[in-house]
């Protein structure tokens, strides 16, 4: 069953989500943020320990009943799948394993607890109660809408992939853009940075790029303004076929959505929503943002993006946080250097000198860094030089397979073709600097390791590059 979109209201009707969703919905709740129990849990339902979200909801509802929360027999099936996936990933001693069950147990009392508190048992009031009466819809990993990016949290062990997401707007503002770029900085912003942001936003916005930040004052608002300036009818379909994405913004909150703020901004919040854009949150819409909640929230920044920009930040700024998210997930990282007499650029000054981020000087190399290209309406109604014309073999390939497609043909004319092995160590090269490598006149961008093994597969089974037992890559004949 779909997830009904934006401000649907079924009072007397079947709640419009899977009970996937709605477990997951649920135990969001129970767990208030990002878990890392929860998360291994999740891990047990792909080993086939358990049956999905649902299966650990009714576990933990069950668990309601008894006179001592996380002590029945339902939080001891919970926990034996959770004690087999430590053991499994980990190759934990048996008394390390003891400790860590201790604090699984404590960890279901509290989810316990909180499920206690949610007022309906039944599904359809849970989803009314989840969704604020269908305010608010909600997202999984199995839904179309679901970001892709957010799933690399997943292959780093202190962070965890969000269960769900809540969002007020349109869902199909996650997927649709393939290289969004996130644009953060200082609350406290000068004029000068507020500029800067303005250029950036515009520029990539009017390229037809998702423009990313977290709704705060400075920065932040300035980069969600900027983009909404852009005209929408500028913008045409990518490389890959896809739409860019109408509204061009996202902001991503701390705390639920019932609490976004601050109040100085709710028009911007409108006009995102009136535009085509969106507001999400990994958080129930009740959860009150408290600071702490920030820092994690800056992890689902980063991964939604493919590039992170920090315009202004102290040597304390919550932009740095997001910065490290970045580095830490592989995603291209600039920062704008600024004058070393100005608190305003000291954390973008000491992400250069670290080597966290390369020193960004204007909006056009930004643009130029950016691998994704959306078509603008003047380029469609042209046609455009026959140079800068897509090949008909990469016309409908996905992004990934699109640019292998382009160096592989770009250097089809050398003798021998194109080594798979210098491919990879390319793209292992390009994801450690965080910044493209060169491949002769072409460059991989920020393909990650993963992504070059998975396009060159999908190329060689469609018949347009052939790669021999010596690891040597030419174009197929339906590539000519």
């Amino acid at each position: 069953m779909s997830i009904m979109i934006a401000d649907s209201r079924t009072p007397d009707g079947p709640s419009p989500i899977d009970d996937e969703t709605l477990a997951r919905a649920l135990l969001s709740h129970c767990t208030d943020g990002p878990d890392p129990f929860m998360e291994s849990l999740m891990l047990a339902c792909r080993h086939g320990l358990l049956d999905g979200a649902w299966d650990i909801w009714q576990s933990i509802s069950e668990e309601r009943r008894y006179p001592s929360p996380g002590s029945g027999p339902a939080v001891r099936r919970l926990e034996e799948a959770f004690a087999r996936v430590i053991r499994r990933s980990n190759n934990a001693h048996r008394d390390a394993v003891a400790g860590i069950r201790a604090r699984f147990r404590a960890r279901c009392s509290h989810w316990t607890n909180r499920a206690s508190r949610i007022p309906s048992e039944h599904r359809d009031g849970q989803y009314a109660w989840l969704s604020m009466d269908g305010d608010f819809w909600l997202l999984a990993p199995h839904h179309p809408c679901w970001p892709d990016r957010l799933n690399d949290l997943a292959l780093h062990g202190d962070s965890q992939t969000p269960l769900c997401l809540w969002g007020r707007g349109r869902p199909e503002a996650l997927s649709t853009c393939g290289h969004p770029i996130a644009i953060v900085g200082s609350r406290e912003a000068d004029e000068s940075g507020r500029r800067t942001t303005y250029a950036l936003s515009r520029a990539v916005s009017g390229q037809g790029h998702l423009v990313i930040s977290g709704g705060a004052i400075g920065i932040d608002v300035c980069a969600h303004r900027a983009a909404l300036a852009v005209d929408r009818n500028l913008l045409m379909s990518a490389d890959d076929g896809t739409l860019p994405n109408p509204g061009s913004t996202l902001a991503v909150f701390a705390g639920g959505l019932r609490h976004i703020g601050p109040a100085r901004n709710r028009d911007v919040f409108a006009q995102m929503l009136a535009q085509g854009g969106a507001l999400i949150s990994e958080l129930s819409p009740e959860t009150i943002p408290d600071a702490r909640r920030f820092l994690v929230r800056n992890r689902i920044i980063a991964a939604l993006s493919g590039t992170v920009v920090i315009v202004q930040a102290r040597t304390r700024s919550g932009a740095l946080n997001t910065a490290h998210w970045a580095n830490t997930l592989c995603r291209e990282v600039y920062a704008i250097p600024g004058s070393i007499e100005t608190p305003h650029h000291a954390g973008c000054n000491a992400l250069i000198r670290d080597h966290q981020a390369e020193a960004l000087l204007n909006a056009e190399e930004l643009l130029a860094s950016i691998t994704h290209r959306h078509r603008s309406a003047l380029q469609g109604r042209t046609g455009g030089s026959s140079s800068e014309k897509t090949p008909a073999c990469r016309a409908q390939l996905p992004p990934v397979e699109a640019r292998l497609m382009g160096i592989i043909m770009a250097h089809s004319h050398h003798a021998g073709g194109l080594h798979a092995g210098l491919v990879m160590t390319l793209a292992n090269e390009s994801c450690a600097r965080k910044r493209p490598m060169p491949a002769g006149k072409a460059t991989l961008g920020a393909l990650r390791p993963e992504e070059v093994f998975s396009g060159l597969g999908s190329l060689e089974s469609r018949g347009l590059i052939r790669i021999d037992e010596q690891g040597l890559i030419t174009c197929g004949d339906t590539a000519s």
